[in-house]
């Protein structure tokens, strides 16, 4: 009797959002450029965007994170690097984004679409017309 291993990859997606401490000044434009630049650095570390959205006070991001960087190391990463430099270069104190943050597995193809969506049409939910905001991945 010859015994077959199988090995199943399951591909997996982490929903995560953040935001500022409370009682911060909104995200600037500037700001929030700087913090899509940090963001998209994941992507050195194979982490695969499915959406993702800067706001004024907090951030959405659906990934599929990369073998050399889990979704938390990931978000800690984002959060250290982003605060780092909105205190040096934009004068904002420390610290600039809350401790916690949301994070959800998801698994299944028909729930990425839905949060994939979600985070896609955020701005339109919080500033009712606007179009073309430039702060998403991808």
């Amino acid at each position: 009797m010859k015994l077959v291993a199988a090995v199943i990859i399951v591909l997996v997606h982490v929903y995560m959002a953040w935001r500022l401490i409370p009682g911060s000044n909104a995200l600037t434009p500037a700001e929030r450029d700087w913090v899509l630049q940090v963001m998209r650095k994941g992507q050195e570390f194979g982490c695969l965007f499915q959406a993702a959205v800067v706001m004024d006070d907090h951030v959405h991001a659906l990934i599929t994170p990369g073998a050399e960087a889990s979704s938390a190391r990931l978000v800690q990463a984002w959060k250290s690097a982003s605060s780092h430099h909105l205190t040096r270069y934009f004068g904002r104190s420390a610290p600039v984004w809350q401790r916690d943050y949301y994070q959800r597995w998801i698994t299944s193809p028909a729930l990425i679409h839905i949060c994939a969506q979600y985070i896609r049409h955020n701005p339109q939910r919080k500033w009712p017309g606007i179009e073309n905001y430039e702060w998403m991945l991808p």
